[in-house]
């Protein structure tokens, strides 16, 4: 078959999770399971199945036709019943409908529609006519609302509706017999719990006669592999080749920390897998949680690579996991690496991309060899033709300085693309993560207090840094005045090591409102206090645009903001008075969302009028006053939006210089999946770093 790359990205599944808004467990529990399934924040280099989860408190009545309609192959709905939705005539209606529909699918060949109802109420079996057949999960008044058991009966369920024909999963307990089989033994009491997980236990198992080195391969080969990690594991010749063996052939490997006094010398091969700590008061949720996850990740990760076969791409050798140098021994004993080879070998692994210090590693073994997710791959139009295109490659925006502005819309418009705060952080954690991870260094501003933009990227910067110090950083962070005051010269310092930090000072302009820079007008919310804050966000967001090569916009709140005009809007305009290409994304809707239908739907823009006034105590006339009395332009503080609005509906054309075709500017727009942003984000910019490398 002729080799083709496929065009996009699409999630293989969809996950709705649905409540009503008097359910007040119901966010808590809906928080729990998006960081099962999607990204916890608080572990963002964790291996995750990073579904796309939107959550709706309305009876949605468009879910189930945009299911039939949308470009993924599944949709799981999974709907949280407490007394308040069966009470409502309402909610009752949509149930019915839901019911309906679900039972239509199942008699379809291949449905691509799962409906997931959870009882959660006193009397659980109420009612339940409304399901018709459908079987529920009950979810008893005694339990946690946030009950990891619950959790993972819904993992179970999302990967039988994956892979249909897998009513269970075997699971192969690798111990050393000297300290190892008491928490064995409570790991396999537990699991009677979880019909769904088949342990296997070797008294029983083995079949007498049989050699039972062989007997143990053939169960690993079809098993999740849990490696219980006491004091004598590592020093046990068959613990080690049971590990080696699950790792050679890449099984889902989870490791349960049980040491008590420490190992004399730890394995070689544990490395890249999830570790888990071990505590006789744990329940087992959490191991049987990190079972499930990891499976379905493999799952998730093979459907992926079955859509690269059939598109022909024969070179792309594949690793379940972030490869690691046990992997290149692997391929080696496979012929998986062609190092004599001129045309370069691609090897697909699954998300998270690697840091920098795991790609240096690999690539001074395996020089002739690219590690790419298939996010990065499907981004990458560059023929892989010799080593030194492989070296380019590898960091593709290496020298690009790419603006992100990411910020939360507000609540009501979050709510609206069915999602919350958690999606916010996970959209500008896997963005800055990519583009580091790619080469290019990321240029943002703001604070690093809690919740804040500077901290969430915090959270992925020790992992994807290239190297310590500011000449090295990935990162750099302009503080608009006041920011940069309110910074503590010891936390500068340990922040410094990681980002280029660059404290903007007071326009001048304001400084004699502001004791020459050093403190705020100490009236907050007066004229002046508006007008600094104003003036010093305006310029902050000038200076990004004249350092920077690219900016990508994405969310931001249309009203209650600081500035003479809403963050996203200011930085728009810079960017398209530099000439800079700029990157309009819609996943999490506000502002951006706006700006792009500005641009390319031509719409009245109705939502933007709200910009001409900076507040209903602040107008353009107590701005220009101000202004003409610190002899500032008129066009530098102008809160009049007709110039803005002009540059913006007429930037199209400009923004065709962004790598990306008309088409995919309008995915980008419109998509709501973040990895495909990602994917057309990162088309785009390396397009646009590879004209930058002919042209200097």
């Amino acid at each position: 078959m002729k080799n083709q790359e496929p065009n996009d990205i699409t999630p293989t599944i969809q996950i709705e999770v649905v409540w009503h808004p008097d359910f007040v467990a119901g966010e808590e529990f809906a928080s729990t399971l998006f960081k099962a399934l999607s990204m916890d924040a608080d572990r963002p280099i964790e291996l995750r199945p990073s579904l796309p989860v939107r959550f709706w408190t309305r009876p949605n009545h468009e879910l189930i036709p945009i299911a039939a309609k949308q470009s993924t192959s599944r949709v799981a709905i999974i709907v949280l019943m407490d007394d308040s939705m069966l009470q409502s005539q309402e909610w009752g209606k949509w149930l019915s409908e839901l019911s309906s529909a679900a039972h239509r699918e199942v008699e379809t060949v291949s449905p691509s529609v799962r409906i997931l109802p959870v009882a959660m109420r006193h009397d659980i079996y109420a009612n339940v006519q409304l399901l018709g057949q459908m079987n529920f999960l009950a979810h008893e008044s005694n339990l946690a609302p946030d009950s990891q058991y619950l959790v993972n009966q819904i993992l179970i369920s999302l990967l039988h509706f994956l892979v249909k024909d897998k009513l269970y999963y075997d699971v192969f307990l690798s111990y050393s017999r000297s300290d190892g089989a008491e928490v064995r033994d409570f790991i396999l009491e537990r699991f009677k719990r979880y019909p769904y997980l088949r342990p296997f236990v070797d008294e029983h198992d083995l079949i007498v006669g049989a050699l039972y080195r062989e007997r143990f391969r053939s169960i690993i080969r079809s098993s999740v592999f849990v490696a219980i990690q006491t004091d004598t594991y590592s020093s046990r010749t068959e613990s080690v080749r049971e590990f080696e063996y699950a790792k050679q052939i890449q099984r889902p490997i989870i490791v349960v920390d049980a040491l008590v006094d420490g190992e004399p010398r730890s394995s070689s091969y544990m490395g890249n897998t999830r570790v888990l700590r071990y505590s006789s008061a744990d329940k087992t949720e959490r191991l049987v949680t990190a079972i499930l996850t990891e499976v379905l990740c493999f799952e998730l990760f093979d459907l992926e690579v079955d859509r690269f076969r059939q598109a022909g791409n024969e070179q792309v050798t594949v690793s379940r996991r972030a490869p690691d140098l046990h992997y290149l021994a692997t391929s080696r004993r496979n012929k998986l690496a062609h190092r004599k080879s001129r045309s370069p070998n691609v090897c697909l692994y699954p998300d998270p991309p690697l840091s920098h210090p795991e790609l240096a590693s690999l690539k001074a073994f395996e020089s002739n060899t690219l590690f790419l997710t298939p996010v990065q791959y499907l981004s990458s139009q560059v023929l892989l033709e010799s080593t030194n295109r492989i070296r380019s490659t590898s960091l593709p925006l290496q020298g690009l300085e790419v603006q992100l502005s990411v910020s939360p819309p507000g609540q009501l418009q979050l709510e609206a693309e069915g999602k919350r705060a958690g999606h916010v952080e996970q959209c500008l954690i896997e963005f800055a993560r990519y583009l580091v991870a790619s080469g290019a260094t990321v240029v943002f501003g703001g604070k690093f207090s809690s919740k804040s933009v500077g901290s969430w990227i915090m959270r992925i910067v020790e992992s994807y840094g290239r190297a310590e110090g500011p000449r090295q950083t990935s990162l750099r962070a302009y503080m608009p005045f006041p920011v940069a005051l309110g910074l503590d010269p010891v936390e500068r310092r340990e922040l410094s090591k990681h980002i280029d930090i660059i404290p903007l000072t007071a326009p001048d302009d304001v400084r004699g409102l502001t004791k020459d820079g050093r403190q705020m007008p100490r009236l907050e919310g007066s004229k002046e206090w508006k007008y600094t804050w104003a003036r010093s966000l305006t310029e902050a967001r000038r200076t990004m645009a004249e350092k920077t090569h690219v900016t990508i916009l994405i969310g931001g709140k249309e009203n209650g903001f600081l500035g003479r005009f809403p963050g996203l809007v200011e930085e728009a305009f810079f960017a398209i008075t530099q000439s800079n290409p700029l990157f309009v994304v819609g996943c999490l809707g506000g502002c951006a969302r706006s700006i792009y239908n500005a641009i390319y739907k031509k719409n009245t823009w109705n939502k933007i009028a709200a910009f001409k006034a900076y507040s209903p105590e602040w107008t353009t006339e107590d701005f220009l006053k101000l202004a003409k009395s610190h002899n500032v332009e008129q066009a530098d503080v102008l809160v009049d939006y007709k110039p803005l609005r002009n540059a913006i509906y007429g930037s199209s054309n400009r923004l065709a210089k962004n790598g990306l075709t008309k088409e995919e500017n309008l995915r980008l727009g419109d998509s709501q999946d973040y990895l495909e942003c990602i994917h057309l984000v990162l088309k785009g910019l390396t397009a646009v770093n590879q004209l930058r490398s002919v042209s200097r």
